[in-house]
């Protein structure tokens, strides 16, 4: 990503953090749609630099942990998860809550998956 896009998303959360926000979400998620890492992993690094509603601060935290899932470290990934369903559990965001609990099982059965096949070759 180039500074300057990082630049302007810092100044647009200063001044309208509701666009930013929807801004920020939409950049981080094609990021990740398309394999840019570097983008995302800066994107997550300039959203965790402010402070945020807690409403905002879960769906970051589901952000990162999809984020850390698709790099492979999925303990990182599963812990970070964790702390956004308590989050979307103290909102009582039931649809939040269904999507990160639907996450964490796919964690599971990659991460189960992945243990599997690399026993299988010692």
């Amino acid at each position: 990503m180039i500074n300057f896009e990082l630049e302007r998303l810092y100044v647009l959360f200063e001044f309208n953090y509701l666009d930013a926000f929807s801004t920020w979400l939409r950049l981080f998620n094609d990021a990740v749609k398309n394999w840019e890492l570097e983008k995302a992993r800066q994107l997550i690094k300039l959203a965790k630099s402010f402070e945020h509603p807690t409403e905002k601060q879960g769906v970051i935290l589901f952000s990162e942990g999809t984020f850390i899932q698709k790099i492979g470290r999925w303990e990182l990934a599963h812990e970070v998860l964790l702390k956004a369903l308590a989050i979307k559990q103290t909102q009582g965001d039931k649809k939040g809550e269904v999507v990160v609990l639907n996450t964490l099982a796919n964690l599971s059965r990659h991460s189960e998956k992945f243990e599997k096949d690399n026993a299988q070759l010692y």
